[in-house]
């Protein structure tokens, strides 16, 4: 399909559009009223913030893979091995969210929560059954693609971190994502109040503009790449 500079300058276009779809998506989230209540997340299926937050999220997830795929790409002249590591990282943490938002999109609120209204009163149980269910479901997704995409951070950002200027500087963006993911851990999963307020403060500035950065970078090792091709 053509050279290697062409595949990184697309991804860093990627890069950038997923910048802006991380902070979408955060931006989004704050507009999602708190539903403690089962009755309550059934309206959840017509709420257009709601909604429009998962399909943002489902197409971020492709533009990110993209991006993390030009980074290995970029850095694997230092260590193939590690590259191909954190490439496979990033892999297994864009399928695992792919699958959790695409059963979220189609199974929980296009069809269960959607058919939940007009159902029987059994296929109500059931349905009840499907939708208590699935938060832990969600839960033990995000859990693994969390401790993914804590690796591949840790990957591709020792390689990177190596470099200069905006290479060095998209190494210490992503090593800096790993404490986050850490915060998150902490506050998801066991309660942890000091790391969820950390992470609503540190989640919105830092996972945009390590996106942008690397964008940035991108686009330059791809000038850098076609003149080595030409």
């Amino acid at each position: 399909m053509g050279n290697d500079s062409g595949f990184v300058r697309f991804a860093a276009i990627c890069s950038c559009v997923s910048g802006i779809t991380t902070f979408l998506m955060w931006y989004l989230s704050r507009l999602i009223p708190a539903t403690p209540q089962f009755e309550q997340t059934l309206q959840l299926a017509n709420n257009s913030a709601y909604m429009l937050r998962w399909w943002i999220n489902f197409a971020h997830i492709f533009f990110a893979l993209a991006a993390y795929c030009g980074a290995a790409l970029v850095l694997r002249r230092r260590s193939l091995g590690w590259a191909v590591w954190g490439g496979l990282q990033f892999g297994i943490w864009g399928l695992v969210e792919l699958i959790g938002v695409t059963v979220a999109i189609w199974a929980v609120n296009r069809g269960w929560r959607a058919e939940y209204g007009t159902a029987s009163p059994d296929r109500r149980d059931l349905l009840r059954v499907f939708l208590e269910a699935w938060p832990g479901v969600w839960n033990g997704l995000f859990f693994l693609l969390l401790i993914a995409f804590l690796l591949g951070s840790l990957s591709l950002g020792l390689l990177s971190v190596k470099g200069r200027g905006l290479e060095r500087l998209t190494g210490i963006l992503l090593l800096l994502s790993i404490p986050l993911s850490v915060m998150i851990i902490l506050g998801e999963y066991w309660n942890v109040n000091v790391a969820s307020r950390l992470e609503n403060i540190v989640y919105p500035v830092l996972q945009p503009a390590s996106r942008i950065v690397m964008g940035v970078w991108l686009w330059n090792s791809a000038r850098r790449l076609k003149q080595m091709e030409s």
